[in-house]
């Protein structure tokens, strides 16, 4: 398999992390918590929209086969 180097530097970052709260989940994620009340930045949720009508619309009175002329 061919080496990532962005992929290594992902993993001893995320080695790093885990190995200050002795590789436990519990701790880690209160961390994460503590860090994401703390941000003064604000995480928008938006809700779902409808879709969009994207039928064409039938023309009255004529048809796609007439033969008139």
């Amino acid at each position: 398999m061919k080496e990532d180097s962005v992929l290594e530097e992902v993993w001893a970052a995320r080695d790093a992390y885990a190995k200050v709260f002795g590789y436990d989940v519990h701790a880690m994620v209160a961390d994460l918590r503590a860090r994401d009340e703390r941000d003064p930045r604000t995480i928008v949720s938006l809700s779902p929209r409808k879709p969009c009508d994207r039928r064409v619309p039938e023309v009255s009175g004529t048809t796609r086969n007439s033969t008139e002329g």
